[in-house]
């Protein structure tokens, strides 16, 4: 399956936190070793300048065709819903025009981390930018993709939420979808993966045998 990544108003977080995945070759081997082949990220791909925004126009136009649509980060509709508060670099247009084309051809549709799931830290306060998450604006639905958005596949956005958001909750649901084991029944209200929003993380830590067994950091 071929991932496109998409980093809009956010501290870019979730990036950092998925770099730090539980896997000894690395995450993008892991990637690479599952089937999901990344065409575009903004911080780990060498494509960058003319060459990246051709990426996304093959993409945005069908003539490169891809699976996954992932976002991070909060989208920015101001001012007064021109969402000209972010700009794609050299493309003189809004990047919420932008991540709504690339949704339309997407399968699946998934907001990585609480910023691009509900709109989380960058639409706090006065929210001048009028910040909002891609299915979700707060606790509200709606967001900038709508109520009604499905994706190719049929599903809602795909909401993996957290600030950031834990690695594996990434790898796994994008594993999930690479083995076409993630179905709308398995989101929760807030269109957040079952597996991991029904324990608590304590519970699927990978050093919590150290706890159970009372082993100390010594």
């Amino acid at each position: 399956m071929k991932l496109l990544w998409l980093q809009a108003a956010g501290c870019g977080g979730c990036t950092q936190s998925l770099l730090g995945a539980e896997s000894r070759a690395g995450v993008l081997a892991q990637f690479a070793d599952s089937g999901l082949d990344l065409l575009w990220h903004p911080g780990l791909s060498e494509a960058c300048g003319d060459e990246a925004r051709a990426i996304l126009q093959a993409a945005a136009d069908g003539r490169l065709p891809f699976d996954i649509l992932c976002v991070e980060g909060a989208l920015l509709r101001g001012p007064n819903g021109s969402g000209r508060f972010q700009i794609l670099s050299g493309s003189g247009r809004p990047l919420i025009d932008w991540v709504c084309e690339l949704a339309a051809r997407a399968a699946y549709v998934l907001a990585i981390g609480t910023c691009s799931a509900y709109g989380g830290i960058v639409s706090g306060g006065e929210n001048i930018t009028d910040a909002c998450g891609l299915q979700f604006d707060g606790d509200q639905e709606g967001g900038l993709l709508g109520t009604d958005f499905r994706s190719g596949a049929g599903l809602p956005v795909i909401n993996v939420a957290g600030c950031p958001t834990h690695p594996g909750w990434i790898v796994d649901t994008l594993l999930s979808l690479a083995l076409g084991a993630l179905r709308a029944a398995d989101l929760d209200a807030w269109q957040r993966p079952r597996f991991y929003t029904e324990q608590l993380v304590h519970h699927g830590c990978p050093r919590n045998e150290f706890y159970e067994f009372k082993a100390s950091a010594q």
